[in-house]
């Protein structure tokens, strides 16, 4: 069976106007021996009819047309059709360089890791290689990103990792932290190649607050609870997670709306980290952070403007 170095997949819905670009990103990679997988999640627009004539002629390009099932699903389809010996993972709508998938692989291959990701640990362009509990500390403290995008992962961690069904938002936090607990050899590069991009029409002010939002925290309250059975020692980065998620979703709720259904939600979540002691508080949010709360807990209409003139932009 023909095998190949890499797989990237790539779920799409309604992405009519990203598929062109994101298909010769992928094709003029520098890695040649590269198999790429479009699963068009039930798209309504012109998405099938364009890949159908982008791939024609390139045999290590699939499409993979599926009613919509969410961009987990789509994933784990993929996946499950992958003959790459690793797995990565990119959004239809973003930008990344042509060395990306090279370096990854080149770089997974040397040190025989089971998982690479580009983030900033470490001196500039240095490759940090950690163990299982080292790698699962420094993703608690957000030192490894939880998105699976701008990562290679070895195929065989997917024999019992998936990503989950039903969850709308931090899916990848939940799939990269079962990846990273049932991985050995774990490299950091720092170096960034893998650049998203704010549409227009995508802006936080665009959106109104939904429930789905909430979904963040029970993803993160079910890490923890397993780090936690695992390893009591991490208490404090499990608490400094859980704290800066509440954060963010409080900030989220009051950029996009602050619809009155949730606010009793808001609320609890308000009331979780005003119950934080003052040391706490200090070491769980950098100075930025720990004014944001402050000011949350403090002078909500200050907080407002803060987020107002500042995050949105």
């Amino acid at each position: 069976m023909l095998s190949y170095s890499v797989t990237v997949i790539v779920p799409v819905y309604n992405g009519e106007d990203y598929v062109k670009d994101c298909f010769y990103q992928l094709k003029e990679q520098s890695l040649s021996d590269i198999e790429v997988i479009f699963v068009n999640d039930g798209s309504t627009d012109s998405t099938q009819s364009k890949l159908q004539e982008l791939i024609k002629g390139n045999d290590n390009f699939k499409l993979i047309n599926q009613k919509n099932g969410g961009v987990s699903n789509a994933r784990n389809v993929g996946v499950s059709q992958a003959k790459g010996k690793y797995i990565g993972f990119v959004d239809v709508d973003d930008i990344y360089d042509k060395d990306m998938y090279e370096i990854l692989y080149n770089n997974a291959c040397e040190n025989n890791l089971d998982l690479i990701s580009m983030d900033k640990i470490g001196n500039f362009h240095e490759l940090t290689i950690l163990n299982r509990s080292e790698a699962i500390k420094k993703f608690l403290m957000s030192d490894i990103g939880m998105s699976a995008c701008f990562k290679l992962f070895r195929k065989k961690i997917f024999d019992t990792v998936q990503f989950p069904l039903g969850v709308q938002i931090y899916e990848d936090c939940y799939t990269v932290y079962y990846s990273l607990k049932v991985s050995n050899n774990i490299g950091i590069l720092n170096t960034e190649k893998y650049h998203y991009i704010r549409r227009e029409g995508s802006n936080s002010r665009a959106k109104l607050f939904e429930k789905k939002y909430f979904g963040a925290i029970d993803v993160v309250n079910e890490i923890c609870k397993d780090v936690l059975n695992d390893d009591k020692s991490l208490e404090f980065e499990c608490l400094r997670r859980k704290a800066s998620t509440y954060l963010r979703i409080t900030k989220i709720y009051y950029m996009r709306g602050a619809p009155k259904q949730y606010q009793k939600d808001i609320e609890s979540i308000i009331s979780y980290l005003n119950n934080l002691t003052l040391s706490e508080k200090f070491k769980c949010f950098s100075n930025f952070n720990f004014i944001r709360l402050i000011l949350l807990l403090h002078c909500l209409p200050l907080f407002k403007l803060l987020i107002s003139t500042i995050d949105c932009k």
